[in-house]
């Protein structure tokens, strides 16, 4: 059992920013939490896909600007949607497609 034990976490993956307490790794138990954020992450990706599909940039300019522009934009349903990799976010993007009625 341990008596005293410090838990600290990091927000981002892979041990390459640990490199240089290296010399701590034997008193370390590292663990991970593969695929914890795989949903959050495949949400952001419909996202981003439905904001470039709409021309969100232009959009935002022309508010910054004052600029009440109309256009007709391109929707993705009925698109494919290819996904490299799949690791916990990819299965989770993929398993969406649903969501944009894309195939």
């Amino acid at each position: 059992m341990l008596e005293e034990a410090e838990v600290d976490s990091v927000g981002y993956t892979g041990v390459d920013r640990l490199r240089p307490f290296e010399y701590l790794w034997n008193n370390l138990l590292i663990t991970t939490s593969k695929g914890a954020m795989a949903e959050t992450i495949a949400d952001y990706v419909i996202l981003v896909i439905q904001m470039l599909y709409r021309e969100f940039p232009r959009m935002m300019k022309n508010q910054m600007n004052r600029v009440w522009e109309r256009w007709l934009f391109e929707s993705p349903r009925g698109k494919t949607l290819g996904v490299i990799g799949l690791g916990a976010i990819g299965k989770e993007v993929a398993g969406r497609p649903g969501l944009l009625d894309s195939r």
